[in-house]
């Protein structure tokens, strides 16, 4: 343990930073999202992939931009308020296949999105799953995140919709 917090600790400072990244990794390869070759030492591959992570956090901290309350525009601190009970259902996708199918014509041209999807109906929802079934983990990880933003403006397309046709 001792070795991986130094390897943390050469990039973040924060203790709890580096407490937390170390627990992460630990807690990916007890979970099995994380796969180690049981050939090699543990602790190197632990090292690495704690090394790995606190660079990613470090670089993520460096892009962080700090802006004092007084200083912030007012279009960013406008929250949207969760809708009360009573609204809640005009903000439900009626039909998850119509979800479905609109977030298919937003992706039209993305096969990686289009293939995770295909995926997910086939009821390959974990990433394990996903992996296992051939898609690495760079183009799985940047599908996610592109089906992610194309589900969102789905739901905001919806919303619209809803609000004007009410």
């Amino acid at each position: 343990m001792h070795r991986l917090y130094r390897a943390a600790r050469a990039y973040v400072r924060e203790a709890a930073t580096v407490h937390e990244l170390i627990w992460d990794v630990v807690a990916d390869v007890q979970l099995g999202e994380l796969t180690c070759d049981p050939a090699r030492d543990l602790g190197s591959q632990l090292a690495r992939e704690v090394r790995r992570r606190a660079k990613r956090a470090r670089r993520d901290a460096a892009r962080t931009v700090v802006v004092p309350l007084d200083e912030a525009p007012t279009d960013a601190l406008i929250i949207d308020a969760e809708p009360d009970s009573a609204d809640a259902e005009q903000y439900k996708v009626r039909d998850v296949t119509e979800l479905v199918a609109r977030i298919r014509e937003l992706a039209c041209e993305d096969g990686a999105v289009l293939q995770l999807l295909g995926h997910y109906e086939r009821g390959l929802t974990m990433r394990r799953a996903v992996l296992a079934a051939g898609m690495t983990q760079w183009v799985y990880r940047s599908a996610r995140e592109r089906l992610v933003a194309y589900a969102h403006k789905t739901a905001i397309a919806s919303r619209i919709a809803d609000r004007t046709a009410a």
